[in-house]
């Protein structure tokens, strides 16, 4: 009889939105995935495990508060304990607070630091160490378009979106050639996001992403921006060049001339 061995990955936010999508396709590849949940989440996460196994792929849920340093530490272990060595992590799961500079306190900047910048630096710090000798991982981050806006609300976030862009290319380093570390840039991952896609299907744009980033090996370091031209300020752009304030687009018009003159 022929023994199947499937890969193992574990995603973060597994039981909505970007994780949803990420551990259905993961499945559906033959991977065997553990899907993190936070507290409240575990019904949602089930949901999800459940229609991954309809589609014959296998898995399980494991209960984690990312924001607590000591879980996230335990998260990668407890999961290859139970489902094998891991190969990926996807880091989906996202702490968003709308704050500004006069509104951010302690604790909104210390949970989605903990949540979006220090957990994900520890989930790849734990897949390294417990990657099999001879076999390579990798680590899959998300990183929102606001990494590079500095835009004045979500303050925090923001910052802290800013440092797992760092985090990609400082992780693609140290833990390279045995693990690739990637980020991908999602449209409208926080509320308020104006976006253009030229798909209306979000899910299908993370997904084929996800297939392309797995299937090229010499890929590593790098952040794809799935956010429909966000990232570049377009809709910004837009929303002045609409204002009574703004002049119209365009060169200025030249003077005109006479047929005379023209000679």
């Amino acid at each position: 009889m022929a023994v199947v061995t499937r890969k193992v990955a574990l995603v973060t936010g597994g039981g909505h939105g970007i994780g949803h999508w990420v551990a259905v396709e993961l499945g559906r590849l033959g991977w065997t995935v553990g899907l993190q949940y936070s507290t409240g989440g575990r019904a949602a996460a089930d949901a999800v495990l459940g229609e991954m196994q309809r589609g014959g792929a296998h898995g399980a849920t494991f209960a984690c508060d990312l924001a607590q340093e000591s879980e996230a530490e335990r998260l990668v272990p407890t999961v290859s304990e139970r489902l094998g060595a891991l190969h990926l992590v996807v880091h989906a799961e996202a702490l968003a607070i709308d704050d500004t500079a006069q509104t951010a306190d302690r604790f909104t900047w210390d949970r989605q630091m903990a949540v979006n910048l220090r957990a994900p630096f520890l989930l790849a710090q734990g897949l390294a160490r417990q990657l099999p000798a001879g076999e390579d991982g990798h680590v899959l981050l998300l990183v929102d378009q606001r990494a590079a806006l500095e835009a004045p609300h979500f303050l925090s976030y923001g910052l802290a979106q800013a440092g797992v862009l760092a985090c990609v290319r400082a992780l693609a380093l140290g833990l390279a050639p045995r693990v690739r570390v990637n980020g991908f840039g999602p449209a409208a991952p926080v509320p308020g996001s104006e976006v253009t896609l030229p798909t209306g299907d979000p899910a299908a744009e993370i997904c084929r992403t996800l297939r392309f980033i797995l299937e090229t090996p010499c890929l590593t370091g790098q952040v794809l921006a799935l956010d429909g031209n966000e990232a570049l300020g377009w809709p910004v752009l837009e929303r002045t060049a609409r204002s009574d304030w703004a002049g119209p687009a365009g060169y200025p018009q030249a003077p005109a001339t006479s047929p005379a003159s023209a000679d």
